[in-house]
């Protein structure tokens, strides 16, 4: 008799309450910088990556922060970083 494969239980994530208009930190207290961002998951970890601005509209640069379990993160990258904004034409 062939034997019938099994699965793993499922399991689910501790709930976490996210405050809208607060400011996250990474793990060494720095505040995340990724306006406009997004998160992506690549196997274990999430990685959310998004603008870091001087204050006006101008773009800095572009920090990846790691984390994997969606509370604490540090980050990964700068990703890039901006030199100057190119003129008009």
């Amino acid at each position: 008799m062939a034997s019938r494969p099994t699965t793993a239980p499922r399991t689910q994530a501790a709930p976490v309450t996210v405050t809208n208009g607060t400011q996250f930190s990474e793990t060494s207290g720095a505040p995340v910088h990724a306006h406009g961002g997004g998160v992506i998951k690549v196997g274990s970890a999430s990685y959310w990556s998004g603008e870091n601005r001087d204050g006006g509209s101008n773009v800095k640069a572009v920090p990846v922060h790691g984390s994997t379990d969606l509370r604490s993160t540090t980050r990964s990258t700068s990703g890039c970083r901006c030199r100057s904004r190119p003129g008009p034409g």
